[in-house]
């Protein structure tokens, strides 16, 4: 199989339903590295509180993170390259969930930021509810009553809106969607992620790719919602999961027989790189 990169969402991905690496995802990757693939985490976290993971999987290599907007090797502690918002955007961005009422949190590589008291006390845990994995690896919070003191920012490279409501989520979005310079995604059930113009996981994907020599055709790219759209269209075989979003299935080229619960990641590379599950 000439397959060379294979870049895998995080949430309802690569993972189950509680937070975990299922065990056909760990040991059918490790096959796939074994002969010669490079399998890289591309996830819309942060990359510290996707670390467990790539330890997990025995992965030191190169990460996509904050939803593209950062490549990184956490384990390394080496950072790549970062495209933040711009500090103007950042102003337009804070000012506009001022108008609307809304707590939000922003994210540097390596801290948050929130005036979202659930936020800091929840953590993760705010968005990936169900989870029962308990991650070794914390982002440290910060608690800002006032968001607007950190207009001017230049180092902020994502913002985060979390709201339960999805009438409320989707009105939100509607103001959001359209303000300039930044690329706002629907993440998980509950997020909404703003980020550079200048971001995407398919633009992360792209720059490895052009890191590595490695040509397009020779890439798969596994994800499960909008924020995942970019890498399965610039991947040579994009791949939807059957659970994830309606729209993402419709534009990739193939979507996996299972789901994040059942290893569906694990199970259709078995079958791609015509591996043996010796056990199934």
């Amino acid at each position: 199989m000439h397959y060379k990169l294979i870049a895998i969402d995080c949430d309802r991905t690569l993972l189950d339903s509680t937070g975990h690496i299922p065990e056909i995802n760990k040991r059918v990757i490790g096959l796939v590295r074994e002969k010669g693939a490079e399998v890289v985490i591309a996830t819309g976290r942060n990359d510290i509180l996707a670390k467990d993971y790539a330890e997990e999987l025995g992965l030191d290599n190169t990460m996509i993170s904050c939803n593209g907007a950062v490549l990184s090797n956490v384990i390394k502690n080496e950072v790549y390259s970062v495209h933040a918002l711009d500090k103007k955007v950042l102003d337009i961005y804070i000012d506009c969930c001022q108008r609307m009422n809304v707590l939000f949190k922003v994210l540097s590589v390596n801290a948050c930021y929130t005036n979202d008291e659930q936020a800091m006390k929840l953590g993760l845990m705010q968005i990936t509810k169900g989870y029962s994995k308990e991650l070794k690896y914390k982002l440290p919070y910060h608690f800002v009553e006032d968001m607007t003191i950190l207009r001017g920012r230049e180092d902020i490279v994502k913002a985060v809106i979390i709201e339960d409501d999805p009438d409320r989520r989707a009105a939100i979005y509607a103001q959001l969607k359209d303000l300039p310079h930044v690329n706002v995604y629907y993440a998980g059930f509950n997020c909404i992620d703003a980020i550079s113009e200048n971001a995407s996981k398919g633009l992360a994907l792209e720059a490895l790719a052009k890191m590595r020599g490695v040509a397009r055709e020779d890439i798969i790219a596994f994800g499960d919602g909008e924020n995942d759209a970019s890498m399965i269209k610039y991947a040579g075989l994009g791949i939807a999961m059957q659970n994830g979003d309606e729209q993402l299935k419709a534009a990739a080229d193939m979507v996996t027989e299972f789901t994040a619960d059942d290893g569906g990641v694990g199970r259709t590379l078995a079958k791609l790189f015509e591996t043996e599950l010796k056990g199934e």
